[in-house]
């Protein structure tokens, strides 16, 4: 599995210090970043799994770089945990920021990775982005890298059955959950097309 990227946009040395170090330790690459500006910057170059961004900075507020990022169509999709002392602010978040979702500071470290990983596996799944070994799935076009060099682009049938292979490895599938995450849209064309044995194994 390959390390994710998380930005860690704050002005407060002492919290940039604490997460990056937490987050380190839980093998996410990290970068940082104090200000709007360079936030925006180092998501358009860098292409963060997620990004913690403080509500105040010495040169705007936090929904000055959701709206730069939501407006780019390049990184629109940046999932973006909003952080704030202010629990009046969350509301904000959400509809106006577009945010994906909020964290009072001061909360957990344990607290806070929990709603970012939750966030990135929802995400990952709705997008059927999967990165398993060397192997990285993109839901988008359908296609398959290997070591980051294209390998393969399926049909939607057939990407949906590696990601659901590689997303439970090592568990058993039965005939109804194929069809229901692989081939919902038909169900008679499903069964008609579905394997003949009557069970599947990732493994």
């Amino acid at each position: 599995m390959h390390s994710r990227i998380i930005l860690i946009v704050d002005d407060d040395k002492y919290v940039v210090d604490i997460l990056s170090r937490f987050f380190s330790y839980h093998d996410y690459k990290v970068r940082t970043a104090s200000t709007c500006a360079d936030a925006i910057r180092q998501t358009g170059a860098y292409h963060p799994d997620c990004l913690l961004l403080d509500f105040h900075l010495p040169d705007g507020k936090g929904d000055k770089v959701c709206r730069a990022i939501r407006a780019d169509m390049q990184i629109r999709h940046t999932p973006i945990i909003m952080l704030s002392v202010d629990p009046s602010r969350e509301l904000n978040s959400y509809l106006e920021y577009h945010a994906d979702g909020f964290i009072l500071k001061g909360s957990s470290l344990e607290k806070i990775r929990a709603v970012v990983e939750s966030l990135l596996r929802r995400i990952c799944w709705e997008r059927r982005i999967l990165t398993c070994g060397d192997l990285h799935l993109l839901g988008r076009d359908f296609s398959v890298y290997r070591d980051s060099r294209l390998v393969a682009r399926l049909s939607s049938d057939q990407f949906c059955l590696l990601f659901l292979l590689l997303e439970r490895a090592g568990e058993f599938i039965g005939d109804e959950v194929v069809v229901e995450c692989v081939l919902r849209n038909d169900p008679e064309l499903a069964w008609r097309r579905a394997m003949p044995s009557a069970r599947l194994s990732a493994g």
